[in-house]
């Protein structure tokens, strides 16, 4: 199996050649990635999309999404170790401020963002959204990489983990006896995101939303869900800088998620109400931040996006978090699971999935994992 490591390491010397070999490179992970395929329909470089306004500028490569919106992508190869100036994007984020481009992406072979670029980023956000692929990111991909940087021949995406046994047990568990209300216990670090995906799975819904506390553990649900899914589902973040905490120091700005995130009501409704197609399985998922630094009871976008939308499921992380949820829980209405809430009306079935036990009213079965 190939590392990302490996094949960056097979990059010509010639540093104009190994940027063009990285441009190519970006292009095959957009086009095989599923966190990336399943949202993508075209990717190009920039001197072979059909659209182009000129000679490259700044920006290297394009694509498209299934809805018809418009990437535009900066490869930069660098050492491990450089830091990503804003001189270094400044070209790209002029040229990209374009009435044809809906999104950017920056992707880059290291971690290190210097703080004047990562303040431009996030202040561009307010003109077009830009997101970051950076090393880790394309470390950790499930991908097995080429051997061929020229070529890009023999790689292609990793098999999706399997439920381990204690997993297999609280799948069945859960699915054989959720019928009211109910818990599943189990420790940090047991695979809980990855079991509420297959329950999610078993239990066939078509429309499911989650909720998480934060742009870090949101970024992670997508990504371990995508990884692992047994069909395609498309996904919808819902986010924006005023949901994150201070202390959630692995993302704390929307710039920072490798996925491009909303909070117009009228993206969401469309998502929420759209019907399946061939490109996707029945399963979709909106993804809220539901936590606020100030203790307020704010909602990142207006409640009136999924008023009377009907999910047929929802999970909600970290309930201890997650306290302002219940505020706004009875503006959308639930056909039969809800996950992880902390308020539900009478008639709605509710299944929390924490490391720690949490008390419920009326009734409850317990599944324990230790």
């Amino acid at each position: 199996m190939n590392s990302f490591s490996e094949l960056l390491g097979q990059l010509s010397p010639d540093e104009y050649e190994r940027g063009k070999q990285f441009e190519k490179i970006c292009k095959w992970f957009l086009e095989t990635d599923r966190r990336y395929s399943n949202q993508i329909s075209n990717v190009w470089l920039w001197d072979d999309w059909p659209g182009r306004w000129g000679p490259d500028s700044g920006i290297d490569l394009i694509a498209e999404d299934r809805e018809g919106k418009i990437w535009a992508i900066q490869a930069k190869c660098y050492d491990e170790d450089y830091s990503v100036t804003k001189t270094d994007i400044d070209k790209f984020l002029s040229e990209s401020t374009h009435e044809l481009i809906d999104h950017r992406i920056l992707i880059a072979t290291t971690d290190k963002i210097a703080k004047r670029a990562r303040t431009v980023m996030n202040n561009q956000n307010k003109v077009i959204s830009v997101n970051q692929i950076l090393r880790h990111d394309l470390e950790t991909a499930p991908l097995v990489w080429p051997s061929d940087p020229t070529m890009l021949l023999g790689g292609g995406y990793a098999d999706p983990k399997e439920p381990r046994p204690h997993q297999e047990e609280a799948i069945r568990n859960i699915t054989d006896n959720l019928s009211d209300r109910g818990q599943f216990i189990s420790a940090c670090g047991t695979g809980k995101t990855l079991t509420s995906l297959w329950v999610t799975e078993k239990l066939n819904s078509r429309l499911t939303l989650v909720l998480v506390p934060s742009l870090t553990l949101l970024s992670q649900t997508i990504s371990d869900w995508l990884s692992n899914s047994n069909e395609q589902f498309n996904y919808l973040p819902v986010c924006s800088d005023a949901t994150v905490k201070a202390d959630d120091a692995a993302v704390m700005f929307t710039a920072e998620l490798p996925y491009p995130p909303t909070t117009k009501p009228e993206e969401i409704a469309a998502f929420a109400n759209a019907k399946p197609t061939c490109l996707a399985a029945h399963t979709k998922i909106i993804l809220f931040p539901s936590d606020n630094p100030n203790g307020d009871n704010v909602f990142p976008v207006p409640v009136g996006a999924i008023y009377k939308t009907n999910f047929g499921l929802g999970c909600l992380q970290r309930i201890n978090n997650c306290f302002w949820w219940s505020y706004n829980v009875s503006s959308a209405y639930f056909n039969k699971y809800v996950f992880f809430s902390i308020k539900v009306n009478a008639d709605e079935t509710i299944l929390i999935i924490s490391a720690s036990s949490f008390k419920l009213d009326n009734n409850v079965f317990t599944v324990f994992l230790k």
